[in-house]
């Protein structure tokens, strides 16, 4: 052999066993699915429920389904009418009041003086309206006399209408009839006209009104005559 000449080597290598194992594996895989497959498709398939329903044809209604509320058909609010403390309280809240039934009283001491007072002017005025009168007739009284007593004769009545009126205002009586559904004032308080306090709430449910509300998109599908139904809950 030559000094510096390539020294080439040979040798036999083992086959690996990883390439011989793996296809085999895969060969008996495959025939496992297959064989999976081939039972499954040959089971017997289980039955599903079914319902045979006769179709009909028939009117389809749209309907609307809302909420409301039963309120009284009348409803009154009482206001004070007179000035003056409330000495007297007839009913209390629940209670059936009848038309011109008095739900209570205010002080009326000083409307009481007054229409006396317009009583004895009333009375003064029609002796002299009447003196005054005869005068004339037999015409030993002026004109302007004669005029004058008649102008304090309707004066005075006038006076005694208003006396009498502001007495009667200081009973204060229902309007309708009803229930009493609310009393909102006590023993002892005073009632003034500048701030307008509310007595009393009277509700007549001998007729109810059914408010139901309808929303805004829905409204134009409402027209007079549609018919309606309802439930209480």
């Amino acid at each position: 052999m030559m000094e510096n000449e390539p020294v080439f080597f040979s040798r036999n290598k083992k086959p690996n066993a990883l390439f011989v194992v793996f296809p085999l594996a895969l060969i008996v895989l495959l025939a496992s699915c297959d064989k999976d497959i081939e039972e499954k498709n040959n089971s017997p398939k289980k039955a599903l429920p079914v319902h045979v329903e006769k179709i009909v044809p028939r009117q389809v209604d749209e309907m609307l389904e809302t909420f409301g509320v039963l309120q009284s058909f009348a409803t009154v609010k009482i206001s004070a009418e007179q000035e003056g403390a409330v000495t007297e309280i007839f009913v209390k809240e629940g209670d059936y009041v009848k038309a011109g039934q008095t739900v209570l009283k205010c002080d009326d001491r000083i409307f009481r003086a007054e229409k006396e007072m317009s009583a004895a002017t009333l009375k003064l005025a029609e002796s002299t309206f009447s003196r005054q009168k005869f005068l004339y007739e037999a015409k030993s009284a002026s004109t302007q006399n004669f005029e004058d007593a008649a102008f304090s004769l309707e004066k005075a009545r006038a006076d005694f209408d208003m006396a009498s009126t502001k007495l009667d205002k200081c009973e204060i009586r229902s309007p309708i009839d009803g229930f009493l559904d609310e009393l909102a004032v006590e023993l002892g308080e005073y009632l003034s006209l500048s701030s307008g306090t509310r007595i009393a709430r009277i509700e007549n449910i001998d007729k109810v009104k059914l408010v139901f509300f309808i929303p805004e998109k829905d409204i134009s599908f409402i027209s007079a005559g549609k018919n309606a139904s309802y439930s209480f809950e």
